[in-house]
């Protein structure tokens, strides 16, 4: 662990989305003691961000193509292990650190939760990401994709586009939509079919699959709990 490389992605790196959380992941794992080289295995990446294969390596090669490039790829020992340097390049403040002064100034909403979407790289990349979730939420493995089963995917895809739907939205609509319907599988169609009735009633902040995404509450992806830590009875998505 760097504490340097996490603070720096977190005041400097200019990132959003997912490739933020590939970006945050990489910091985490970075050795400043053998000059900011990191390991990477991506199939570690992909328990630890909650992405897919694919968007995590969509996120790496975006850190090396960036411009000043934030890593720079160093040659493979192992097939399996993908070798950075992490790079620190000069670039403007995006985001200072609170002072506890700050904090008294700008007083917390209700229940001290304020809940945001992450933002995402444009329509490309949002279709990409609801793609991920998806395949994720449903349960498929990317890999065995038929022609037919891409093509639902896509279908449901520009639907929740057009709906102004976000990749943070799939998962607790996928809960909540196997509470409603516990004997039936979850597929795109299903969800887009039933999405007035199992999207979250309001914004997602994404902290993990395995949290309440409002008062960070531990529970299994299967069985969400049935009363808030926070005492919300209006606008929790898992209610």
């Amino acid at each position: 662990m760097s504490v340097r490389a996490l603070a720096w992605v977190q005041q400097f790196s200019p990132m959003t989305g997912t490739v933020l959380d590939v970006h945050l992941a990489v910091a985490d794992s970075v050795n400043d003691d053998v000059g900011g080289v990191v390991d990477v295995i991506p199939t570690s990446l992909t328990t630890r961000c909650r992405l897919s294969d694919r968007t995590v390596k969509r996120g790496l090669q975006a850190l090396v193509d960036a411009d000043p490039p934030l890593l720079v790829e160093l040659p493979q020992f192992d097939k399996r292990i993908f070798r950075y340097r992490f790079c620190y390049p000069t670039l403007p403040v995006l985001h200072e650190p609170p002072t506890l002064e700050k904090l008294d100034e700008d007083p917390r909403p209700v229940n001290g939760v304020e809940a945001r979407l992450p933002s995402t790289n444009g329509t490309k990349a949002l279709r990409a990401d609801l793609f991920d979730a998806l395949i994720a939420g449903c349960g498929w493995d990317a890999g065995s994709l038929t022609t037919d089963s891409r093509g639902r995917l896509n279908s449901a895809v520009k639907q929740l586009v057009d709906a102004g739907v976000h990749p943070a939205h799939i998962q607790p609509a996928v809960g909540r939509y196997r509470q409603m319907f516990p004997n039936a599988a979850v597929t795109p169609q299903a969800l887009t079919k039933n999405w007035p009735s199992v999207k979250p009633a309001g914004p997602v902040l994404v902290v993990a699959d395995e949290q309440c995404p409002l008062c960070f509450k531990q529970f299994e992806a299967d069985n969400p709990p049935a009363e808030c830590d926070i005492g919300l009875t209006e606008g929790c998505p898992l209610q």
